[in-house]
């Protein structure tokens, strides 16, 4: 199946200029998605908060990135309803999900040419797979891929009991450059800190050396700051919305490094995923003026889940107006989060 050339042109433009210069969000994408599968999993009961677990396999002699989350997996027929559904994502009215738009499924097209879907319901039923491909000159496709059984999963990482994994074949300059598992290792720590910090998600990462050896993975530790933690508490706040009070919430992890070299920031993040790297990097004006979150000397993060996260994450601009953010801001700029 193909979509139109005008559709592939709008979203592969899109997607390809929001990760050209961080390859790595493109991987973001599905680890993102893999988080949202298990917050699922566990609202549902078929899965224990503390058992929530997504894996990420390096593999170097096949320049793959694997992703697999260890959830409920899709059944055959939302399986085979995903290329209908870009841009068309049921996260849209879920504010508690972290992936906005699916066409953050179609990001494998910044990293490479080719990306399997692979699911799982249990270890009883079968494999279903879906295989994307991207072609300057035909465009994007995909059709259904039959894998019968675990003697078939050899080229796609091995055999698995339940859930799903994303296979991306991607570039080998890229791979070799942007994707090792130190840097990706890093990046994971960096941009789902409170999620590592609060213990919500447990992560593991290693190197598929090939040759048919077993792959060692991993657990991936939060940040360690050596600093004093000053302040870890929730701050609630009350906002409008449609006539009605909200109750929201920040969540603040922060340090204060007195004997530092003074290049501390605060990270933002919502629903556990960073969207600023600086609270500065807002560029609102109470913000920048605060002594207290231009300190050099303080370090950690604030999260406010009720924020929404636009596609590729790195701009919440079209809520500035919004109540939510307002109320942020000014929460932000009160004495609740003042160290003493």
């Amino acid at each position: 199946m193909q979509m139109s050339q005008i559709g592939q042109q709008r979203l592969i433009s899109e997607i390809s200029q929001q990760y050209a210069s961080r390859p790595i969000d493109g991987a973001r994408e599905y680890i993102t998605n893999a988080i949202d599968a298990i917050d699922a999993a566990v609202r549902d009961g078929g899965l224990r908060r503390s058992d929530g677990l997504v894996s990420i396999v390096a593999a170097n002699q096949t320049h793959q990135i694997r992703i697999q989350d260890n959830a409920n997996g899709m059944t055959h027929e939302k399986l085979l309803q995903l290329p209908n559904s870009i841009g068309e994502s049921s996260k849209y009215e879920h504010f508690d999900q972290r992936g906005e738009k699916a066409v953050g499924l179609l990001s494998f097209a910044s990293l490479g040419y080719r990306m399997h879907i692979i699911t799982r319901l249990d270890p009883s039923k079968p494999y279903h797979a879906l295989r994307y491909e991207f072609d300057k000159t035909k465009g994007l496709s995909w059709e259904e891929v039959s894998i019968n059984g675990d003697k078939e999963m050899g080229s796609f990482g091995g055999r698995f009991a339940k859930g799903t994994r994303i296979v991306l074949d991607v570039e080998k300059t890229l791979f070799n450059n942007y994707l090792t598992v130190d840097r990706i290792r890093d990046e994971v720590r960096g941009l789902y800190w409170p999620l590592l910090d609060k213990h919500w998600v447990t992560f593991h990462i290693g190197t598929d050396l090939g040759f048919g050896g077993i792959t060692k993975m991993n657990s991936i530790s939060p940040l360690q700051i050596r600093a004093e933690s000053i302040f870890e508490s929730e701050v609630p706040f009350t906002v409008k919305r449609q006539g009605k009070d909200v109750n929201c919430s920040i969540y603040a992890h922060l340090w204060l490094d007195s004997d530092g070299a003074g290049t501390g920031r605060i990270a933002v993040h919502s629903k556990g995923v960073r969207v600023y790297k600086n609270i500065l990097d807002l560029e609102d004006k109470t913000i920048l003026e605060s002594p207290l979150w231009a300190c050099r000397q303080l370090r950690g993060y604030i999260e406010e889940p009720h924020l929404a996260l636009t596609l590729g994450r790195d701009r919440i601009n079209t809520q500035r107006e919004s109540n939510v953010y307002k109320g942020f801001i000014a929460k932000m700029n009160g004495t609740e989060l003042s160290p003493n």
